[in-house]
């Protein structure tokens, strides 16, 4: 028995489908695979398509942490496969790294890169690649100062006051309480 399903019924049912994409640019040619498990004939599938190599990443120190990169998601340039930061491959990209994202996604300058300038190289899945160069800091950048210890000091002390007087007050308005429930219950 040989069943029969028209052609728009049978494109309708999700199934598995295979995608095979080869780009070329100029002497640089790639091809990639998308294993849908789902795939929906009916859904129009973009993908980013992006062999340039003259791409600025989208990466900057963190203002907070100057030992610390923050990377936001491109959509023009797709998912970064590799970094290099100084020619030195990075070698354990966070899973966010992996992913569309609208946040933002952090990793750590090496310790002995810290204050040089960073010349930082990132690829996507097709060859497309997308580059930064962040400026050198200096030692008083990666590690600030309080610009007045002694006033952060003095902050610490008053709050470290205020704190124990705080708690001082609620321990002596339950004795009160306790005391004063206690004698109540003994006169009568």
């Amino acid at each position: 028995m040989l069943l029969r399903i028209p052609l728009t019924t049978g494109l309708d049912a999700l199934s598995p489908f295979t995608i095979s994409i080869t780009a070329e640019n100029g002497s640089i040619e790639s091809t990639n695979k998308f294993d849908h498990i789902w795939y929906d004939f009916s859904i129009d599938y973009n993908y980013q398509l992006n062999m340039d190599d003259d791409n600025v990443l989208n990466i900057k120190r963190d203002t907070g942490n100057m030992k610390v990169l923050k990377y936001f998601y491109d959509e023009n340039f797709g998912v970064l496969e590799s970094l290099f930061i100084n020619d030195i491959p990075y070698e354990k990209l966070p899973e966010c790294f992996g992913v569309k994202s609208s946040g933002a996604c952090y990793i750590s300058v090496p310790q002995e890169q810290q204050l040089v300038e960073i010349e930082i190289v990132g690829s996507n899945m097709w060859g497309g690649e997308s580059k930064i160069t962040l400026p050198e800091i200096t030692p008083e950048q990666l590690n600030p100062v309080s610009p007045n210890p002694i006033n952060s000091i003095f902050n610490l002390i008053l709050f470290d006051f205020v704190s124990i007087l705080l708690v001082l007050m609620i321990i002596t308005y339950i004795l009160y309480r306790t005391i004063r429930w206690y004698f109540r219950t003994v006169r009568e």
